[in-house]
C-alpha cells in the first residue's frame, strides 16, 4: 500500500505533466521494454523513474 500524493487534487497541473512523463518513458521503452536506440546507462535510469512514476500515479 502506498500513501496518495500530496497535491494530487489542488496541484493537478504538476500530476498532469508526472503521467505525460510517464507515458512518454513508456512509449520509449516500446512493446517489450527493450529502449532501442538509447545507451545502457540511460535506458536504465528511464525504467527507475517509469516504474517509481508508475507505482505513485499508476491508478490516477
Amino acid at each position: 500500500n502506498f500513501r496518495w500524493l500530496g497535491g494530487l487534487l489542488t496541484n493537478f497541473g504538476t500530476v498532469k505533466q508526472s503521467i505525460a512523463r510517464m507515458k512518454t518513458f513508456e512509449e520509449v521503452a516500446g512493446e517489450d521494454g527493450s529502449y532501442e536506440g538509447v545507451i545502457k546507462k540511460e535506458a536504465l535510469m528511464m525504467e527507475r523513474k517509469r516504474v517509481k512514476l508508475e507505482r505513485s500515479l499508476g491508478g490516477v
